[in-house]
């Protein structure tokens, strides 16, 4: 499938957007696409991908990390001009008990280039922290109130993955955060 399958640019008509507005995200069907010869190809089908040479690479050819560490994980060099996607690794996180940092951590371990050790170090240093940088912004913008951002993440929180009181209510360190029962998934 292709991106928007769960929702489709003309359900946001009945949120306020003309569907004039919403053309820049409203895909050709399987079959135009098919018509017109073309064909979705995946560069990992080709090359050996590895994000941490590739960053070599394109460091090599100019890019370079801006030395803050993101939230989320332990590099300072993706996601360097997205303000949000922290959030989105944080919800990931909530729903699925691991995010970016074990996304990293996973590829550096089967490419023996980490010890399991280091990365359930580095997972449980960055990973699963509410982020705060563009909390406020974020709130802002998706116009909620902090209590209000908690209740929807609680909502959505995987509740069996995480620690919870005897009444089944998740339980919450000194910073907010929630805990993982167990990192050894």
């Amino acid at each position: 499938g292709y991106f928007l399958d769960k929702i489709k640019p003309k359900d946001m008509t009945k949120y306020g957007f003309e569907l004039k507005d919403l053309k820049p995200y409203i895909y050709p069907s399987d079959e135009e696409i098919k018509s017109v010869g073309v064909n979705a190809v995946f560069l990992g089908s080709y090359i050996k991908w590895d994000i941490f040479k590739q960053l070599e690479l394109v460091k090599k050819l100019g890019f370079s990390e801006d030395n803050e560490i993101r939230e989320g994980t332990y590099d300072s060099w993706e996601n360097v001009d997205v303000k949000f996607t922290s959030f989105h690794d944080y919800f990931k996180f909530l729903k699925f008990g691991f995010g970016r940092a074990t996304d990293h951590t996973s590829i550096e371990i089967r490419l023996g280039r980490m010890t399991r050790e280091k990365g359930l170090e580095l997972v449980k240093k960055h990973e699963g922290r509410i982020p705060v940088k563009y909390l406020d912004e974020f709130l802002k913008e998706a116009e909620i109130s902090y209590d209000e951002f908690i209740i929807i993440c609680e909502k959505y929180t995987n509740k069996k993955l995480f620690k919870k009181d005897k009444n089944g209510k998740l339980l919450r360190n000194q910073e907010g955060n929630i805990e993982k029962i167990s990192y050894d998934n």
